[in-house]
């Protein structure tokens, strides 16, 4: 697993620089059942393709592309809506002035659809302890 400093990346709070870990795909790192059973997955998407996604129930992952092929998990997110959440987080990340408009390249995300809320939430709790990602604030103290 690769962690690491990125000093362009925002933190959970509005500082400038934040560890990120490397997205390694759509991990069950506590091989719970149920999370084999998905209704479809998007890999790696580029942020306007957020129109794609099916307002479904599921989990996503906002991404940070640090450099081309290199990107850090910058927040894991459940949501029984998924196309909705996307369109609500982008654009609050955007009005809070994180994401300007022409750099919004640099935040790709990936959405994975699960059957139903409790596999999700579940499944998106394992993956925020796995990569720890800093705009999550979950399971900070």
């Amino acid at each position: 697993m690769d962690r690491r400093f990125l000093p362009t990346l925002w933190d959970h709070g509005t500082g400038i620089g934040a560890f990120a870990t490397k997205w390694e795909g759509w991990k069950n790192p506590l091989d719970r059942a149920g999370v084999e059973k998905t209704t479809g997955r998007i890999n790696v998407s580029h942020a306007d393709a957020i129109e794609e996604i099916a307002d479904e129930m599921g989990i996503y992952a906002v991404l940070y592309e640090a450099s081309p092929g290199s990107r850090y998990v910058a927040y894991v997110g459940y949501s029984k809506g998924m196309s909705t959440e996307l369109k609500i987080r982008y654009g609050k990340w955007r009005n809070e002035g994180h994401i300007e408009s022409r750099s919004l390249a640099k935040f790709p995300f990936a959405a994975f659809y699960l059957p139903n809320q409790a596999a999700a939430r579940v499944y998106e709790d394992d993956l925020i302890r796995y990569y720890c990602p800093p705009w999550n604030t979950k399971f900070h103290r």
